[in-house]
């Protein structure tokens, strides 16, 4: 037994017709189409259909993904005129053949609300606020030796204390400074043992995200 429908119907969408491109004295414009949406006269009544989804249903020769139809999608960008005309731009530009077709301008909200959707650039500005500042106006030269948590090798075959803790670099190594999130550099020469202060150096500083109590598990020397 078939259920039967529930509720009032919904429209999704209403008709249009293209009626060509976007014409000057002069010039022809086949990015912009003219579209007359069916019920619509006034310029007032075409505000609302501002930014909706405009649908071009056509039939082509080759046959793809098991049918001969295709459809181009488009939105309407703003009014034309007083009339009710609107200009649409499409994923391409339609054929002149499509003068005078039917189109179907959709009604439902151009944007879903049951999923919201963030632009990369937007999350890479948040990101950024997490960061270490970078130094103004400053050339980085290749370093002489890092510090790095993936492993532990040196061209002379050096032992040096496996897990060395940030605490003990900051007065071992007070000569390097910050990169990355997992990379030092080394800015001045080492201090001699009589020269260094008990205070950790200014050019020392953390990561956000690093504690005094991780531990680094290698020292590459190049």
């Amino acid at each position: 037994m078939v259920k039967g429908r529930q509720g009032e119907r919904v429209r999704l969408y209403v008709r249009g017709t293209i009626l060509g491109y976007k014409r000057s004295k002069l010039n022809q414009y086949p990015n912009t189409s003219l579209v007359q949406i069916e019920g619509v006269n006034t310029k007032e009544e075409v505000a609302w259909y501002a930014g909706k989804r405009l649908a071009y249903i056509y039939k082509a020769k080759v046959k793809k993904n098991g049918t001969h139809y295709r459809c181009l999608w488009g939105k309407v960008t703003r009014p034309h005129g007083n009339n009710g005309i609107v200009r649409s731009k499409f994923t391409s530009n339609l054929p002149p053949k499509s003068m005078g077709s039917r189109i179907r301008v959709f009604m439902y909200p151009r944007f879903s609300t049951h999923h919201r959707f963030t632009l990369l650039h937007h999350l890479l500005i948040q990101s950024a606020a997490f960061l270490p500042p970078r130094p103004p106006n400053r050339t980085v030269t290749p370093p002489h030796f890092y510090i790095r948590t993936t492993g532990y090798s040196t061209t002379t075959n050096q032992t040096v204390s496996r897990q060395p803790t940030i605490a003990h670099l900051s007065t071992t190594a007070p000569h390097l400074t910050h990169q990355s999130d997992h990379q030092f550099i080394r800015t001045k020469p080492p201090l001699p043992d009589t020269a260094r202060s008990t205070t950790p150096s200014s050019d020392h500083t953390l990561c956000h995200g690093f504690s005094r109590s991780l531990l680094i598990h290698t020292i590459c020397v190049t």
